[in-house]
């Protein structure tokens, strides 16, 4: 087992002696990690603003990216690939590095992604609170500096636009 701080040794009088219980263990320190996401959803009354009870899309792809423009590699190591919503419109990236100051993550949205067919981009930060309104095409993320950092205000509304309808015949 290991001993914390300091150790003592049993008695070791005869030349020669060895006391092999003096073991100190250690484990790695964490890597601090942040987390960015949150919420692709259907404006229903297009205002640009993520009211009570508008509804997430699921199935729809996202992607993310450093402060380089590059992709980016979690604290475990590994790349960090595409991410799809969840069937309650909902998304996020985890255990991504801290960022010094100034430096920021950047998701993007795959507007071809197929669950978004018939929809449209809904207008983009409407409102006086960035928790609820939408961003087109990316969001970049607030400063990510402490470990548990997270940005939850990354969000993507979509509506649909009414269909277009004509009327006419031929005046002779």
């Amino acid at each position: 087992d290991s001993s914390t701080g300091s150790a003592t040794s049993g008695d070791l009088t005869d030349d020669g002696d060895r006391d092999p219980t003096l073991d100190f263990g250690f484990l790695p320190i964490p890597a601090a990690e942040v987390s960015v996401g949150d919420f692709v959803w259907f404006d229903t009354d297009g205002d640009g603003v993520q009211d009570d009870g508008e509804p997430g899309i699921e199935g729809v792809t996202l992607t993310l990216t450093g402060p380089d423009g590059g992709p980016v590699t979690d604290v475990d190591g590994n790349v960090v690939g595409p991410v799809q919503t969840d069937a309650d419109g909902l998304y996020t990236f985890d255990h991504l590095p801290v960022l010094p100051a100034g430096e920021h993550y950047t998701v993007t949205i795959d507007g071809t992604s197929p669950a978004l067919a018939g929809y449209e981009p809904t207008t983009p930060g409407a409102g006086d609170d960035g928790a609820v309104d939408s961003s087109t095409g990316s969001a970049t993320s607030g400063d990510l500096t402490d470990d548990g950092d997270r940005d939850p205000t990354l969000d993507f509304g979509f509506y649909q636009p009414p269909a277009e309808v004509s009327v006419g015949d031929y005046v002779w």
